[in-house]
């Protein structure tokens, strides 16, 4: 069965030409996860720039880090410093195959727990992975199922395996490979597409930590006062 798309994410890099966030925030989309760096050696010169032109129109921000078989605290330490993240930044290990340079398991869950950490933000990385994820990890994998998984997968009818149930966000296509729509108002095709279970406002409650922010609502009290001719009634504290 196909499984429906909302898109309402796209993930971008140096390699994306990016003409108008303006046109890109009127066409839907609510967040954008941008590549800060790769490995221990590379950082991504449109990063600070697009952050701004995010800002500018409201668009929800995320970093992510291109993983490799480097040290992965080096490697956690070039995403820290290159990305500056915030409180509402999203942020994501993307993980996927790269030849001899692959990022094993054991990195990956390093890296996590070293940015999580210097960041004070246990269990908020989120994890974008395809075929690899699938291939590594099991049910026994519980460090990584309790964290967001953003599911890559060209096909109209994406498989998720344990250790998660579900993903949170699912690349469907890149622009050109998987189901439609693809061009993006603002933005150069081919572009990275991403679909998102539920409203724009969701995925702005849980952008950066997973957690819905429950905002307390205002309600409208009536209160009647009957008192004799001449009284006057003073309530204070409402």
């Amino acid at each position: 069965m196909n499984h429906p798309i909302n898109r309402l994410v796209l993930d971008l890099s140096h390699h994306n030409t990016v003409h108008d966030f303006g046109k890109m925030a009127a066409s839907g989309i609510a967040g954008i996860i941008h590549k800060a760096s790769e490995g221990n050696y590379m950082t991504d010169s449109k990063y600070e720039g697009r952050r701004s032109g995010c800002e500018e129109y409201g668009i929800c921000w995320g970093a992510y880090h291109f993983a490799t078989s480097n040290d992965p605290q080096e490697q956690a330490l070039t995403f820290i410093e290159k990305a500056q993240p915030d409180e509402d930044t999203l942020l994501c290990l993307d993980w996927e195959p790269y030849g001899d340079k692959t990022m094993s398991k054991g990195q990956a869950k390093a890296w996590i727990q070293e940015v999580e950490g210097r960041l004070k933000r246990p269990g908020e990385v989120v994890i974008y992975s395809g075929n690899l994820a699938k291939e590594q990890l099991t049910s026994s994998d519980t460090f990584f199922g309790e964290r967001r998984l953003w599911l890559a997968q060209y096909s109209s009818a994406p498989v998720v395996k344990p250790p998660w149930s579900k993903f949170w966000l699912w690349q469907y296509s890149d622009g050109q490979a998987g189901p439609q729509p693809h061009e993006v108002p603002g933005v150069q095709s081919p572009v990275d597409c991403n679909s998102y279970d539920g409203t724009a406002t969701e995925l702005v409650s849980e952008w950066a930590t997973g957690t819905p922010v429950i905002k307390p609502t205002q309600e409208t009290v009536t209160i009647t006062v009957e008192a004799p001719p001449g009284i006057k009634v003073v309530i204070k504290g409402i």
